[in-house]
C-alpha cells in the first residue's frame, strides 16, 4: 500500500499489532469550518495501538477540545474503549485532559512525554505534573532518555537505554 487514508472508526492490523483510528483530521472539519476550532494541534490523529494484548493510547498534539470532556472522544466511546496500559501525554504534557485521563488511571502502567521533565512538569500547567503525582517518576518516560518496552507476564517491563 503506497498510500491509506484513514478514517475515524478504522483499524489497521498486522499480525498481533492493531491501530484503532478514534479520531481523524475529518472529524474535526466542520469544527474549523465554523471558526470553532483555529488550532492545526486539533487536526492530529489519534489512535489506540495494540500489539501483546496491551494498548496504548497515541493522541499526538490534540487539544482539550478535541478529546477531553465536551470533546468528542469522551461522548462517543465507552470507558471499556478508552481502557489502555500506557499513554503518549497529549501536545508535550501542556494540555489538561482530565476527563479523559482519569478513565485511563485504573490500568495504566506507563506514561510517555514528547518533553523533557524540565520542560513538561516545570514550565506548564497541563496535564503532566498531574499524570506524574498519580503515577510517580517510575512509570513516567520523559524525551531525554530512550526506552525499551517489553511485555512479560502481562505487564509492560520498561528498560532505559543507555
Amino acid at each position: 500500500v503506497l498510500y491509506l487514508k484513514p478514517h475515524n472508526g478504522m483499524t489497521v492490523t498486522a499480525g498481533d499489532f492493531s491501530l484503532f483510528f478514534m479520531a481523524t483530521q475529518e472529524d474535526n472539519v466542520p469544527k474549523f469550518l465554523s471558526g470553532e476550532y483555529d488550532d492545526y494541534n486539533n487536526t492530529s490523529a489519534v489512535c489506540m495501538m495494540t500489539f501483546c494484548g496491551k494498548k496504548v493510547f497515541l493522541p499526538g498534539d490534540s487539544k482539550q477540545a478535541t478529546i477531553d470532556g465536551d470533546g468528542f472522544m469522551c461522548n462517543i466511546y465507552s470507558d471499556s474503549t478508552l481502557v489502555c496500559q500506557m499513554m503518549q501525554v497529549s501536545h508535550h504534557g501542556y494540555n489538561k485532559m482530565r476527563t479523559l485521563h482519569q478513565k485511563f488511571y485504573p490500568t495504566l502502567e506507563f506514561a510517555i512525554y514528547m518533553n523533557t521533565y524540565e520542560e513538561s512538569v516545570g514550565k506548564n500547567s497541563g496535564s503532566s505534573q498531574a499524570i506524574l503525582n498519580k503515577l510517580g517518576e517510575a512509570k513516567c518516560c520523559w524525551s531525554d532518555k530512550t526506552y525499551a518496552f517489553t511485555v512479560k507476564d502481562g505487564k509492560f517491563v520498561r528498560t532505559v537505554i543507555e
